[in-house]
């Protein structure tokens, strides 16, 4: 009997030391996921909380429901201050600073070129009038509000400087010389058109209230070498500063583009179709554009190489 009594005793001692080490287990362990105080560790991942790698014990990126809170406090950066010449490339970023990680398809963004876009960042965007772009940023808690914003502006008469080229020069033509059907522009008196430099000329169509009608002429501009022994150049006309292979499109079987050209000249009409013309619109701002390369071989064997450029009006203008 005394044999029994001490096997049972034992057994009841073995039985309340597991119960305590298994209570001790589960008061000492945290879910998988997370710490101590509730917030989100390093090793969560995306899938479990839907806040991201990012939201790294911050306590701010859950509500008390364990819900990711929406972003917060977003601003779009990227966008440069002052004026711009029209053609400009932006590349616009949304950041948010509080609240939850935006999934990672969870922005929208409007404005020309950036509308329906869902990635943080965007661009390069062709900016071609003054633009404000908005953006806003979502997860599985909520979208930020207000969407950031952030504008382009554009400025006719700013600066140009085409990328890939040492310098750019730029002339300004008028569209009317009083007692002439055509304006004039020189580069060896503005400092002259080197050989490995861009050339940008700049004209704004005049208003013209009624389309003409009846006969009427075409317009025209183009440049030939000044000084000079005759030099290929390549280029395009076109409503974008530094486009030297699109130039006007959206007129079927017509291009302004030229390309190993000694003496590149586009006619046009104005505000009026003309089988075989491009037609430019009034009031516009417009760019001839050049280099002196056919492909990637500098066609100009001198420091400079000079051109005269003559636009001339359509009659009636």
């Amino acid at each position: 009997m005394q044999l029994v009594a001490r096997t049972l005793s034992a057994l009841g001692l073995l039985l309340v030391s597991s119960l305590l080490v298994t209570s001790q287990a589960g008061c000492s362990s945290s879910p998988a996921g997370t710490n101590p105080r509730g917030t989100v560790r390093a090793d969560a991942g995306r899938d479990a909380t839907g806040l991201g790698d990012a939201a790294v014990d911050s306590p701010r990126s859950t509500d008390a429901g364990g819900r990711p809170e929406p972003p917060g406090d977003c601003t779009i950066s990227g966008a440069p201050t002052g004026g711009q010449p029209a053609g400009y490339q932006a590349s616009l970023t949304l950041d948010c600073v509080t609240g939850g990680v935006p999934a990672e398809n969870g922005y929208v963004w409007t404005g020309m070129g950036a509308a329906g876009k869902t990635t943080r960042t965007v661009g390069p965007i062709l900016v071609e009038t003054t633009t404000t772009f908005t953006a806003t940023a979502s997860n599985g808690g909520g979208t930020s509000t207000p969407p950031a914003s952030a504008t382009v502006t554009i400025d006719p008469n700013a600066s140009i400087a085409c990328m890939g080229f040492p310098a750019t020069l730029l002339l300004d033509i008028a569209w009317d010389t009083p007692g002439q059907g055509a304006s004039f522009a020189y580069t060896y008196n503005n400092g002259g058109f080197a050989a490995k430099d861009a050339l940008v000329v700049r004209f704004t169509t005049p208003a013209v209230p009624v389309p003409p009608t009846g006969k009427v002429g075409v317009a025209s501009i183009g440049f030939v070498e000044y000084m000079g022994s005759p030099t290929q150049r390549s280029g395009s006309l076109s409503t974008i500063p530094c486009d030297f292979t699109t130039g006007i499109t959206g007129q079927p079987g017509l291009s302004s583009v030229f390309a190993n050209d000694v003496g590149p000249k586009v006619y046009f009409t104005l505000d009026y179709k003309q089988s075989g013309f491009l037609e430019l619109q009034p009031s516009t701002t417009y760019y001839l554009n050049a280099d002196n390369y056919g492909g990637s071989t500098l066609t100009c064997s001198n420091p400079t190489c000079d051109v005269k450029v003559t636009l001339t009006k359509q009659p009636g203008t």
